[in-house]
């Protein structure tokens, strides 16, 4: 499943560069962002555009530590596909308590 993307898009972000594998650094210009807290956990989305084409970067930051994962454009659908899939086993969440009246 391919997600058409467009080549022309516009740099809405100063470059940034982050490092690769094996010491390579690749310049990154980051087309959109976002970010939610859920619980003590903070999530940062961010759309980014380099010579090989677009990917989103999803990174849970916890204190001064920060995880990454990076989803290539073409297996986007195919990745929220699954999330979705998986989503709707998880149980629903627990109500909070209700205060005294």
């Amino acid at each position: 499943m391919a997600i058409d993307r467009p080549r022309d898009l516009p740099i809405l972000a100063p470059v940034r560069r982050i490092s690769g594998g094996k010491g390579a650094t690749m310049r990154n210009n980051e087309l959109a962002g976002d970010n939610i807290q859920v619980e003590r956990k903070r999530f940062a989305f961010s759309l980014l555009q380099n010579q090989g084409g677009c990917v989103v970067r999803i990174s849970e930051e916890a204190g001064a530590r920060r995880s990454s994962i990076m989803i290539p454009a073409s297996g986007l659908e195919l990745f929220l596909e699954t999330l979705t899939r998986v989503a709707h086993k998880a149980p629903a969440p627990a109500k909070p308590p209700k205060k005294p009246a």
